[in-house]
């Protein structure tokens, strides 16, 4: 069967363009594979990241139950900080939200110190434990110290407030508007309003 020259033309230039199709696809196909395999990929990456970021941001902070941290001070004695439940601050990883805490701190001068509060915020970088609500600090020597808030330095075994403190112990009891403990001297400085009752001939230990 012949065909016309024209026909023949038309033929020929639409199995070029056919050609032409089927090697752009060949080569074209598997880079719009990889660009789609790519983005749906980084769609998903993201959407993860999204959401670990959000429910961190919602309330996502890491819990503890009865934690205990241990250290040292800056002469070798050892203490541990407790408490009932912990919570690490979402954007201070180092900071630490504490109900009931505790305190177990040996130290030079007073023997072991317990400590203890309603709540408190440890700072594992700077070893700091502030505790606030009904502390109480009780040392080996039967020294009492009880106070709103106390600010305790682990690291040098110091303890101080400034909302006012009732002290009691083998000396005699006492009151003030701010205490600081320095187990470095082994005193306690009271300031504000300072008013004592002094237990005459008491057997100091």
């Amino acid at each position: 069967m012949t065909r016309d020259p024209e026909s023949t033309r038309r033929l020929l230039g639409a199995l070029r363009r056919r050609s032409l199709l089927i090697h752009f696809w060949r080569g074209a196909l598997p880079a719009v594979i990889a660009v789609g395999l790519i983005g749906l990929l980084g769609w998903a990456g993201y959407k993860t990241f999204s959401e670990l970021n959000l429910s961190g941001r919602q309330g996502g902070a890491i819990r503890m139950v009865n934690p205990e941290f241990h250290g040292r001070n800056k002469t070798g004695q050892p203490y541990v900080v407790t408490a009932q439940s912990a919570v690490r601050d979402t954007e201070h990883p180092e900071r630490l939200a504490l109900t009931e805490p505790r305190l177990l701190m040996q130290t030079i001068t007073r023997g072991d110190v317990h400590g203890a509060s309603r709540s408190g915020l440890y700072d594992e970088n700077s070893d700091i434990l502030n505790l606030w609500g009904g502390v109480t600090m009780v040392d080996a020597l039967g020294y009492h110290f009880a106070s709103p808030t106390a600010r305790v330095d682990t690291k040098k075994s110091t303890a101080e407030g400034h909302d006012g403190t009732q002290d009691y112990g083998p000396l005699g009891r006492a009151i003030g508007d701010s205490y600081f403990i320095d187990d470095k001297s082994g005193h306690t400085v009271l300031t504000g309003h300072v008013l004592t009752h002094l237990v005459p001939h008491a057997v100091r230990h």
